[in-house]
């Protein structure tokens, strides 16, 4: 039973699970969120994007994408429900 224990332990250690409060990785994952938003399409100059945030993370993705040359143009934000958590999505616009 010890032994098994301690593999799985060990297992779970290797995973690689990320065990940092939210707070410490909110700045990664904010730039991860934008990076895989602007992938899909980066508008011109003048254009408007929309990105979708948890609520935990917005700060830091709208610091991030202010950096990258955008401007929020709005935020909203919705309530979590039965099928579906709170988010907060922020229009930019590019100034950059």
């Amino acid at each position: 039973m010890i032994i098994t224990l301690t593999v799985l332990a060990f297992f779970v250690a290797s995973c690689g699970i990320d065990t940092r409060p939210t707070a410490e990785k909110a700045p990664e994952v904010a730039v991860m969120i934008n990076d895989k938003s602007l992938e899909k399409a980066t508008p011109d100059i003048g254009g408007i994007k929309l990105v979708k945030y948890s609520p935990v993370f917005a700060n830091e993705g709208i610091a991030d994408m202010e950096s990258r040359g955008y401007k929020v143009k709005q935020i909203s934000e919705t309530s979590a429900t039965l099928f579906q958590s709170p988010s907060t999505t922020v229009m930019y616009e590019r100034v950059k």
